[in-house]
């Protein structure tokens, strides 16, 4: 039996996740909020030593199927795409 759809949907945005350039070393992130659409985002942080910056994550999937069509990064305190 073949892979969910789900679950190649996650092995994908987890894939684009961890190639993603953020320009910065992610300290940590929470878990993929699905919508259960096809789009999927993730909170993920950086640190320096002077701030902590919350991003947000977001992979766009084909309708029905677990190829990915966009992914971006947002800084949340700017409205940056990063």
């Amino acid at each position: 039996m073949g892979q969910s759809l789900q679950d190649a949907r996650y092995d994908a945005a987890a894939q684009s996740y961890e190639g993603y350039d953020f320009n910065a070393e992610i300290s940590d992130h929470d878990g993929w909020c699905d919508t259960h659409t096809h789009h999927w985002t993730r909170i993920c942080y950086t640190e320096t030593d002077d701030e902590r910056a919350r991003l947000n994550f977001h992979v766009v999937f084909a309708p029905d199927g677990a190829e990915i069509v966009e992914a971006y990064a947002l800084d949340l305190a700017t409205g940056n795409m990063i």
